[in-house]
């Protein structure tokens, strides 16, 4: 019983581990010599599901992908 245990306890800590490795900020190099490109920003704001929302896209398309979303006036 405790041999399982332990198991159990050693499959936790190794997907922990493996999952928490996801959680970092990932940088962009662009092509100029590993110099940061500025990144577009858009922003949206909305009350749903009482709740107020702020939603935001990056990239160079990002007014284009809230210009397509009907569901937010």
């Amino acid at each position: 019983m405790c041999l399982k245990i332990k198991k159990y306890y050693i499959v936790y800590i190794a997907l922990l581990l493996l999952l928490s490795g996801g959680c970092g900020k990932e940088e962009v190099q662009g092509s100029t010599g590993g110099a940061q490109e500025e990144m577009q920003e858009a922003q949206r704001e909305l009350f749903a599901m009482d709740t107020y929302m702020t939603l935001t896209a990056y990239g160079e398309k990002s007014q284009e992908a809230f210009s397509i979303l009907r569901f937010i006036p």
